[in-house]
This record gives structure tokens, sequence and C-alpha cells, in this order.
């Protein structure tokens, strides 16, 4: 999942993002911002394929943004507690005056019970 900052029609965009570097297109997440806003990049990480943090210069608060995509519910446990992991990682590191954004897909289950499944959240 992409969490876009979006460029008008017709004007430049910088991507950041994770994951593998050679095309595959199957892992990874980004951010885009315009070249103005990017002039206020203060930091950025590519935590893992599936969380990347860009930190922005504010007036009063800089803020920051992470851009997530976690495992799905039948993915193994050792990939969801290292994404969960990384993630509570990440944001023990960001300082308690950013604005921090979370934007991305946790693969949340909404409506009703799938199959007698616990993890349904209810009626939507």
């Amino acid at each position: 999942m992409t969490l876009d900052l979006i460029a008008p029609s017709g004007k430049k965009a910088i991507p950041l993002n994770s994951g593998p570097m050679d095309g595959s297109g199957l892992a990874g997440v980004g951010i885009i911002m315009t070249p103005k806003i990017a002039s206020g990049l203060l930091d950025y990480e590519a935590v893992s394929d599936r969380i990347v943090m860009a930190r922005l210069k504010g007036q009063s608060n800089n803020l920051t943004i992470l851009s997530v995509y976690a495992p799905i519910r039948d993915a193994p446990d050792h990939l969801k507690d290292k994404f969960y992991a990384d993630l509570q990682m990440t944001m023990n590191k960001i300082p308690r005056k950013d604005i921090l954004v979370i934007g991305g897909d946790f693969n949340a289950r909404v409506g009703t019970r799938l199959n007698d499944s616990e993890w349904a959240i209810g009626n939507h």
C-alpha cells in the first residue's frame, strides 16, 4: 500500500520507497512528494520492505509519515511479529512533539464473521 503526497498534474514527484529494486514489484511501500515538500525532508528510512518513514520540517512541529503494509492474517506468526516489532521500534524513535501520520494497509477485516472466525470485527 502506498501513502501518496501527490503532485498536481504536470508537476514532478519524488518517490521514497522500500523493497527490492529489481523491478519485480513484489514488495515495498512508498511515499511520493513534490520537490517543494521534499526540500523539507529531515530524515528518511526504509525500515523494511513493509515500513517506510519520512520526517519533514514543520513550522511549529515536524511531521513524521509512516507508510506500512501489514502481513495478511494467514501469514506465519514470525512475519506478523516482526512487522509489529519493527513498527513499534520505528514509532519509539519518533520525537514526541512530531505530528505522526500512519497510512497504509493493516489488512483489517470488517463485516460479518468469515467462517466463524474470531478475527472479523463485526458489521460495518
